[in-house]
């Protein structure tokens, strides 16, 4: 069994055959940015592909930035270096960190250690750790 439906005599294109021929030209108009407003029109040209390390790069930059507010500012920084998952911070005055800062920045967690009086470890997952690090340590 079969089912057929045609809608040919259920719509109306009436409205739109009206348009039809000025489709081509409004077209033009547009991907040629001639029209009124023209200049308005940048987003027609924004790139149709990006280049995923890149757009990794600048996710890192802007979690290292957030983090690194988070800490205290870059004058509260002594050291940096990572692990496989944690950024790890050598703090002036660990006081200073706002946890919940470090959480929103992208933080899957943070850890004080008992062993180091000015540390932190910011975790942050095997996926991101060595860009953020990469990152952080540039803002510095």
């Amino acid at each position: 069994m079969s089912l057929s439906v045609s809608v040919k005599n259920m719509l109306s294109f009436a409205p739109y055959d009206s348009v039809l021929a000025e489709l081509p030209a409004a077209h033009a108009t547009l991907t040629g940015h001639t029209g009124k407003g023209s200049d308005f029109l940048g987003w027609l040209s924004l790139p149709c592909a990006f280049d995923r390390d890149e757009v990794e790069a600048v996710k890192a930059a802007a979690t290292a930035g957030n983090i690194l507010q988070a800490v205290g500012g870059k004058e509260n920084v002594e050291s940096v270096a990572n692990c496989a998952t944690r950024l790890r911070l050598t703090l002036k005055d660990a006081s200073k960190v706002d946890y919940a800062g470090c959480m929103a920045a992208g933080a899957i967690g943070v850890v004080k250690p008992e062993d180091e009086a000015n540390g932190i470890h910011v975790v942050l997952g095997s996926d991101k750790v060595q860009n953020v690090t990469d990152a952080f340590k540039e803002l510095l």
